[in-house]
């Protein structure tokens, strides 16, 4: 079967852009991003609060960036920042309460450096 990618037309923009910012960033952190966004939905990443928890106490003051979505009720009590592709509801505002919370097309266009990120899965 051939593989023909995501379906919807946002993700082959942003994968498409992914790309070219990981081209001319020179990084390979924006590019496995954008690789691990072109496998099927059914694949993707979902990612809870309380993981994000843990990677933000253990990675301070970096991007915490989801190739998928983040999902969760849990509390979150540190600042942290993290960019996804998609965030529930609950999810979105408890990150946002105390950090920041931004999809990855926001990430994309604001060149932070990929020494200030970490790839959660």
């Amino acid at each position: 079967m051939k593989r023909t990618g995501p379906t919807k037309k946002a993700t082959r923009v942003l994968h498409a852009s992914l790309k070219r910012a990981s081209a001319k960033s020179k990084s390979h952190a924006l590019r496995v991003v954008a690789d691990e966004l072109f496998s099927p939905t059914r694949k993707r990443v979902t990612v809870g609060v309380w993981k994000l928890a843990r990677m933000g106490a253990k990675h301070k003051g970096k991007w915490l960036v989801v190739p998928g979505k983040v999902v969760g009720n849990e509390a979150v009590s540190e600042k942290l920042w993290v960019a996804a592709l998609a965030f529930s509801a609950s999810a979105r505002k408890r990150i946002a309460r105390e950090g920041k919370a931004i999809t990855l097309e926001e990430f994309a266009r604001s060149g932070a450096k990929p020494s200030d990120m970490v790839i959660v899965k």
